[in-house]
């Protein structure tokens, strides 16, 4: 079990654990995480403070899709308060022109008051809790958000001069691996897409500028994008003829309809599985014509051997739960399973 030092971490403080995790990328990556390490700090009145973004332990259910989706999918009706999810929400408005098409209706109701509502209704979860719950003004919404846009833009700038400084950049034995997968697929099957998911941007930073190098159009689809671009997107990647699809773990394992697609990359493994079986279920779902096709790109000896271990762990917990207190437990990352997946002690029975 991990011990509390008297200079260390308290024992829930996990987001500085998970630090550590996503500092074991290598190559440029790693040098990017680096240059780029620091909280989101935004100046207020003269004062520097820290941005404690409470909205990622938010989970509620799409009342269309009924997926349990984070905050970063959430989408709020400003009219009435009520949810729907990112991936419902553009069928959700296509499917209310149809219907208006019958009925000479130019309104859409929501699904749960049947308040009327508008694709510009829609607002993005954590600007609705900074507004309704934080109680930020005008002023402090346009600094805090206009800080996250420069930061972005600042790290592609870091990305951009690493690899001119370099002259390009020797790809990971990872990306090496899902690049001959991409294109190995797009040779020998003329139709099939494929969805790239992984936890890390930078990893698709990276990997936009590869695929950019052997001429691979590819579309991307993150948390950092506004629903119109998230809706663009989708729309692009089943009717355009982009074939690939970078696709965050986060933003992107619940909620969105991906049958277009038959191939699935997995770039990292995530320690709770059925996140990855949401994440595949994006494209082997309810309308899929064609067999689908799931890669794990692992690294043998590295963290990673942990993870799939700590995996079917969670599985077997999952499978043997007679309570709801025990299937919630299992969804969480304990003490110990986390000091197993650092090495620092066996993990023994899950609690």
């Amino acid at each position: 079990m991990l011990r509390k030092k008297n200079n260390g971490p308290d024992g829930n403080d996990w987001k500085r654990m998970f630090h550590l995790i996503s500092s074991m990328s290598d190559g440029v990556k790693r040098e990017i995480d680096i240059a780029s390490h620091g909280g989101d700090v935004a100046v207020i009145d003269g004062e520097e403070e820290e941005e404690d973004d409470n909205s990622s332990e938010i989970q509620l259910t799409c009342p269309i899709c009924l997926d349990v989706v984070g905050s970063e999918s959430i989408l709020i009706f400003a009219g009435c308060g009520h949810m729907i999810c990112d991936g419902c929400s553009l069928s959700f408005f296509e499917q209310q022109e149809i219907e208006n098409e019958s009925t000479g209706s130019d309104k859409a109701c929501c699904m749960t008051c049947h308040h009327d509502v508008a694709v510009a209704d829609l607002i993005e979860f954590p600007l609705y809790q900074k507004v309704v719950y934080d109680g930020y003004t005008y002023d402090r919404l346009n600094l805090v958000f206009d800080t996250n846009k420069k930061k972005k833009t600042s790290n592609m700038d870091k990305i951009a001069n690493l690899i001119r400084q370099h002259k390009g950049f020797l790809p990971s034995a990872k990306m090496n691996k899902t690049l001959d997968l991409i294109k190995d697929i797009t040779t020998s099957n003329l139709d099939e897409k494929i969805i790239v998911f992984s936890h890390f941007t930078t990893t698709f930073d990276l990997m936009g500028y590869a695929l950019k190098q052997e001429n691979i159009k590819y579309l991307r689809y993150d948390g950092s994008m506004n629903i119109d671009s998230k809706n663009a997107t989708i729309k692009d990647f089943y009717e355009g003829n982009t074939r690939v699809l970078l696709l965050s773990l986060k933003a992107g394992n619940v909620g969105l309809t991906l049958t277009c697609a038959s191939h699935v990359i997995i770039m990292d493994p995530f320690w709770n599985p059925f996140v990855e079986d949401q994440a595949m279920d994006r494209a082997h779902r309810f309308g899929q014509m064609k067999p689908v096709h799931v890669y794990k790109i692992l690294i043998r000896d590295s963290v990673e051997d942990r993870i799939m271990d700590l995996q079917e762990r969670k599985k077997e917990l999952i499978n043997a739960a007679l309570d709801e207190k025990e299937l919630k437990n299992s969804s969480h990352l304990g003490r110990r399973e986390l000091g197993y997946l650092f090495g620092l002690n066996t993990l023994g029975q899950i609690v």
